[in-house]
């Protein structure tokens, strides 16, 4: 039994859309560029709304090791191909030290709860 060992990076992309088209998506990219996922449908609640989506995980798989800017690069690609065939907005990608936020919005809508 072979046993490989690498560093741990985890990222998780989040955002609305269909899970099953999430799925496809992810499957056809994970083909095109050797990497692992992990999808899981997910609802966000938030001021004013509620909808459904998906959180996408990705790990340093040590079948196919990556460094950590290397799998945040991966996530980026992924993130903006997802937010182009989707049609959504924006989505969240975060690390266990950032959290990048992708918009194709034109303008940022402050959402303060205290601001009247």
């Amino acid at each position: 039994m072979e046993i490989k060992i690498e560093d741990t990076y985890r990222i998780a992309i989040h955002m609305a859309g269909d899970f099953a088209t999430a799925k496809s998506l992810c499957k056809k990219f994970a083909w095109d560029s050797p990497t692992c996922v992990t999808v899981k449908p997910q609802t966000f609640i938030y001021t004013g709304g509620l909808e459904e989506g998906v959180e996408i995980g990705l790990v340093n798989y040590p079948r196919f090791p990556k460094t950590e800017d290397q799998l945040v690069g991966i996530a980026k690609r992924l993130t903006e191909m997802l937010i182009e065939e989707m049609h959504e907005t924006s989505a969240l990608i975060v690390t266990d030290q950032q959290t990048f936020w992708l918009s194709r919005r034109n303008e940022v809508v402050d959402i303060d709860p205290t601001k009247t």
